[in-house]
Parts: structure tokens; C-alpha cells; sequence
């Protein structure tokens, strides 16, 4: 049953590989990031944003270690609860690592954005005005470097984020591993390699455009969460 409750979130994609169960970790924001090369295994060449099995409006994408490909939202509302969630699996794109470097371009279908309340749908589309602006795109600032003798690391990053017709560079947490091992893979992937990437950032609604207004009622927090997970998959 879909109840009534609103907010407004946003959410988009990123990022990259490290060696199995390995996790990256670089904090000073101005400092160059690092990305890790997995032992025994090479990562060179195209990866693609491997699709999730599981439709977009499923329930099945709100629950708690879901770990197939999705982008979502979570912000701090004025309502019925205290926090709103919403989330996609439509999410296209991909990585290219050449010469111990990382790029990226990755899609978000903002107009598929899905929670178990109506009014939050409702809101969150009106509010990105997704008729007009149905997809946000990330990119990274700059190639991440990579390091082949990191075995443990958190990247920090800067990328240029379009949501809602709006431009404007943010900055990006991610972890990021390397899954080889068939029985795991077996529970969400058909690849025999995947590289999962977790992203976090805070996002600053003003900057877009977003805040200072009402939908549905619901006012518009300042600021938000994104919350993603990303499998990669050699591209064919």
C-alpha cells in the first residue's frame, strides 16, 4: 500500500575499481585521488553500468542491501515522517581506464525516481520539473589517478553534476570494490567480474535551484543526500 508523505531528493552516479573486498579511502579534498589497481587482475579498458534485473518502481529497490545498480535520494522532510527515500534503477553509462587512469559518464533517469509514497513522487517530479529535464548526468572534473600499490583507500572527488536543466561541479565520497568471486556475483550478476562502486555525497538543493518553494504542500529542504550503488561490467 503506497501511503501519503512527500520530499524532495536528488541523485545521480559515479565511479570506479579497486581489488576484491578492497576499499579506497583518500580525505584531503584537494589532494589528487586514488584509485586502486586489483592484485592479479587488470581493470585497463571500457566498463559499462550493468542494468538492474529489478523494474524501477519495484518495492524491491527501497530494501536494505538491495545490491543490484541503482541512483536514489535521501532528505530530511517536513511531514508524516522525519526522512523521505526515493530511488532508480535506471541508471546508464560507464567508466574508461587507460594508462592508470579513470573517466566517467554515467545517466540517471530523474523521472523514475520511486518510493512507497505517492505525494513524495509527485513532489520530487514537480520540483525537477522531469518533463522538461528527465535525465541528470555526472561526470568526473578530472581522470582519477590511479595506484597500483594502494590496497586500501577512500576517494574523494569532484565531478560536474546536471540535474533540473542546472549545471554545477559537486563533490562526491565513494568506495568501490572488485567482485570476482562467483558465488556472490551468482546472487545479482551474470558477469564473471563486476566493479561495485558505493557513492555518497550531500547536495545543496539552493545550487540548483530548488529550494525557497512548496510542492504539495511539502516545503523544499535546503539540501540532501544521494545514496548510489553502481555495478561495472567489462564492456562488450
Amino acid at each position: 500500500m503506497r501511503q501519503n508523505l512527500a520530499g524532495v531528493g536528488i541523485a545521480f552516479i559515479v565511479l570506479l575499481g579497486l581489488g576484491l573486498f578492497y576499499v579506497l579511502f583518500v580525505t584531503d579534498e584537494s589532494a589528487a585521488d586514488v584509485i586502486i589497481a586489483p592484485t592479479g587482475e587488470s581493470v585497463e579498458g571500457d566498463w559499462a553500468v550493468e542494468r538492474s534485473s529489478v523494474e524501477a518502481g519495484s518495492d524491491e529497490i527501497l530494501t536494505d542491501g538491495f545490491n543490484q545498480t541503482f541512483a536514489g535520494y535521501r532528505v530530511s522532510i517536513l511531514g508524516p515522517v522525519a526522512e523521505a527515500v526515493g530511488r532508480t534503477t535506471e541508471v546508464a553509462g560507464g567508466i574508461s581506464i587507460r594508462d592508470n587512469e579513470v573517466s566517467t559518464d554515467i545517466a540517471i533517469a530523474t523521472d523514475k525516481f520511486f518510493s512507497d509514497f505517492e505525494l513524495q513522487d509527485a513532489t520530487f517530479s514537480d520540483v525537477l520539473n522531469v518533463d522538461e529535464h528527465p535525465v541528470a548526468t555526472f561526470r568526473l572534473a578530472r581522470p582519477l589517478r590511479l595506484d597500483p600499490d594502494m590496497l586500501q583507500v577512500k576517494a574523494r572527488t569532484t565531478g560536474t553534476l546536471e540535474l533540473a536543466g542546472v549545471t554545477k561541479e559537486v563533490v562526491v565520497n565513494l568506495e568501490a570494490q572488485l567482485l570476482t568471486d562467483p558465488t556472490m556475483l551468482a546472487e545479482f550478476s551474470d558477469s564473471s567480474k563486476v566493479i561495485q562502486v558505493v557513492i555518497s555525497a550531500e547536495i545543496n538543493f539552493e545550487e540548483f535551484g530548488l529550494t525557497g518553494a512548496s510542492r504539495n504542500d511539502i516545503i523544499v529542504p535546503d539540501s540532501g543526500n544521494i545514496e548510489a550503488l553502481i555495478n561495472f561490467v567489462p564492456a562488450e
